[in-house]
């Protein structure tokens, strides 16, 4: 990272590393806080170094991004159907579980997952295969990973929430009707 004079000369101002909390091979989400950013930076400059020459393996870089930060209450509510993964389900009393009744399914717009290797574990547990709910949301809605980090503590892997969007829309509730 650096910063530009204003007569056009680039000056370095120092490196860091970024944390890796993730599962190799897997994608990852590199972090860095910004107190780790010198406040006269207003360059970056990312490298990368792939050892590994094999086709079938490579990297890819996204421009960094500096997220609003907001709480996990603040974005899901206690309102909301939420899909609660078996090992998260006790730390999240604020959020409202999926309602189920008679073999019926409330839909869930959210999801929460516990850290990467819970969720491998866990994961195989509640798919189609075994009965499980993942059979349905992943049969009906589509989950898109936000962003989130653990307050205070950039570098833990805490688990992931998802927004789960149907991946037909759905009709209008009040469009059809019937009687016996």
């Amino acid at each position: 990272m650096g910063h530009r004079r204003p007569s056009g000369v680039r000056t370095p101002g120092g490196s860091m590393s970024f944390a890796d909390v993730g599962a190799v091979p897997a994608w990852r989400n590199l972090r860095a806080p910004l107190s780790a950013i010198p406040d006269s930076a207003t360059q970056i400059r990312l490298v990368a170094d792939d050892e590994d020459l094999a086709p079938q393996h490579w990297i890819a870089l996204t421009p960094p991004r500096i997220p609003r930060l907001r709480t996990l209450q603040d974005v899901v509510g206690s309102k909301d159907p939420v899909f609660l993964d078996w090992l998260v389900g006790l730390a999240f009393p604020c959020q409202r579980p999926f309602g189920h009744q008679n073999g019926v399914v409330e839909t869930p717009t959210w999801r929460i997952l516990p850290d990467r290797f819970g969720a491998e574990a866990n994961s195989p547990v509640m798919d189609k295969n075994g009965g499980g709910p993942l059979g349905i949301t992943e049969l009906l809605l589509r989950a898109t990973t936000v962003a989130s980090y653990l307050k205070d503590d950039w570098f833990r892997d805490w688990g992931s929430l998802q927004r789960l969007t149907p991946t037909t829309p759905t009709p209008n509730r009040h469009a059809y009707s019937w009687a016996r």
